[in-house]
């Protein structure tokens, strides 16, 4: 527990461009593994999100295969870009920075939540799809100045690593509508 809070302080210093806030990551390859623990501390609002849109749009699927289909594409999304990642951090010439991108980003997971599901519930109260757009583009932003800081990289650099998450994510959230509408 001790390790989660350090990494929440980190991921809110990051938040607040603060690039201290790497060195209360553990970047080491244990805590690389260590950090897809952010994925089950975030599990619950993933589901708060999932049960707002189903409210909104009824999946066409059985509730067997939509549970099945969300749960491969959650878990698909907290691999595929680590995946992806090491291959562009070749292409960038920062593969000994790779390890703690990922540990910094994943634990960043901790603060976007914090962001993203008031802005979701905003929107899904009536208040427009711009809260969720300006929520968004905040986490773009922090995304951009995470690969910056952690990669030691340009910032058009960091642009297209915050623009391939973005891609990225929404390719499998497509992939998984497309098998449940």
């Amino acid at each position: 527990m001790s390790e989660i809070r350090r990494a929440f302080r980190g991921a809110w210093r990051l938040a607040h461009a603060d690039p201290g806030g790497l060195a209360l990551f553990d970047r080491s390859v244990d805590g690389f593994w260590r950090s897809f623990r952010a994925a089950l501390v975030v599990a619950p609002a993933y589901a708060v999100q999932l049960a707002l849109q189903f409210t909104a749009r009824p999946p066409a699927a059985g509730w067997a295969r939509v549970v099945a289909v969300e749960a491969i594409a959650y878990a698909v999304g907290w691999l595929a870009f680590p995946v992806v990642m090491h291959w562009v951090c070749r292409l960038l010439g920062r593969e000994e920075a790779y390890v703690g991108y990922i540990v910094a980003y994943n634990w960043s997971s901790l603060v976007q939540v914090l962001v993203w599901m008031p802005a979701l519930l905003l929107a899904y109260a009536g208040l427009g799809v711009l809260v969720l757009l300006a929520g968004q583009i905040g986490l773009l932003v922090y995304q951009w100045f995470i690969a910056r800081t952690a990669l030691a990289i340009d910032g058009l650099s960091a642009a297209a690593v915050a623009g391939l998450d973005l891609v990225l994510g929404y390719a499998i959230g497509s992939l998984a509508d497309s098998m449940t509408y």
